[in-house]
């Protein structure tokens, strides 16, 4: 197809630039899991970020500047999900993000409708039609350093979670066969997370804090 053809002309071209000096350190100062990747998993991370920060329409909500420091952070804790992949992936169904400075009141629209005493105060939310939407604040916070606790990749795998039309815990897969192998393994590690709380050990989950 050519619009294929010259999506993946402009991603190489995108890709054969260096990677800038400032946004690697933006990635060892905000993105926890940089630090701990070894040398070709950073390189393919870099790739995305470049290729993300490009392509995406990226907004600021409430007149909120978006920086490049801002994109390469989100960018990079997107990335972080798609590493164990085995081709890559670049969220291609996903047109814009929007980021506010803090919690924003969100509005109906086209993507949910709600009644005005359910438009609570939000952090963040993410549409499989539509965009993602994140707090600045709860991202760049000390919060987002530790394990357990981290609202970027939280609304990407919800956004990844509706690929298929519906926000029901299990992304879009192809096959019965996956299918099953898919639910026997997240039943399997959910258990073993349950257990880890029940003794208090440290897992990827923050038992002390929930999030909608």
């Amino acid at each position: 197809m050519p619009f294929a053809w010259l999506r993946t002309r402009r991603r190489d071209r995108l890709i054969s630039q260096p990677f800038p000096h400032a946004w690697r350190d933006v990635l060892t100062r905000r993105v926890r899991h940089y630090r701990y990747l070894n040398t070709d998993q950073r390189e393919r991370l870099e790739t995305f970020i470049q290729v993300i920060c490009a392509e995406k329409e990226w907004a600021g909500g409430s007149g909120f500047q978006v920086n490049d420091e801002i994109k390469v952070a989100i960018s990079g804790y997107a990335a972080v999900m798609t590493l164990g992949l085995p081709e890559p992936y670049y969220f291609d169904r996903l047109r814009t993000i929007i980021v506010y400075a803090g919690a924003y009141q969100p509005q109906n629209s086209r993507y949910e409708q709600h009644p005005e005493q359910f438009l609570e105060p939000r952090l963040g939310e993410a549409w499989h039609r539509g965009p993602v939407v994140l707090s600045w604040d709860e991202i760049s916070g000390q919060s987002t350093l530790r394990p357990g606790s981290n609202l970027a990749i939280h609304e990407f795998a919800h956004h990844i979670d509706g690929l298929d039309g519906d926000v029901d815990g299990t992304p879009a897969i192809v096959g019965q066969r996956h299918r099953h192998t898919w639910h026997q393994i997240v039943e399997a590690e959910f258990e073993r997370l349950r257990r880890d709380a029940f003794e208090r050990q440290a897992s990827l989950l923050d038992r002390n804090r929930s999030r909608p």
